[in-house]
């Protein structure tokens, strides 16, 4: 059966960008999306001082956990207990709590093709 549809241009997108440096932020939001190398956590982390305060940037860390992993040194940065392989883990436990990015830049193609910087979070530390 023939199906007709409205297409629409595709929504476009404005990358956040602030200097590489430290700043404190708090985890926001945390969503689960799947990748070509299976499921991972997009943890969405917004800046609360300083000039970029209410700046909002994404971490991306697979499923994997070991003191080698993006998502260990999470949970440790956040003084969250790490739990075991295995074990369920309740995201929310993450939500509101507070640590020090590490922010940095990529290249990023916008829906022309045309490439634009874009920061990200590529590391946190427990505050002190």
């Amino acid at each position: 059966m023939p199906m007709e549809l409205q297409v629409s241009k595709p929504k476009e997108f404005i990358p956040t960008v602030i200097p590489n440096n430290f700043y404190k932020a708090k985890v926001s939001g945390i969503k689960q999306a799947e990748g070509a190398q299976g499921p991972f956590l997009v943890i969405e982390m917004e800046v609360i001082e300083g000039d970029h305060a209410g700046k909002k940037l994404d971490a991306m860390c697979s499923l994997a956990l070991n003191p080698k992993t993006k998502l260990y040194r999470f949970i440790t940065a956040l003084k969250i207990p790490v739990p075991e392989v295995g074990k369920n883990f309740n995201t929310d436990d993450m939500i509101g709590k507070v640590a020090r990015i590490l922010t940095k830049q990529k290249d990023r193609k916008d829906i022309e093709g045309k490439v634009m910087k874009q920061s990200y979070v590529d590391d946190l530390e427990p505050l002190e």
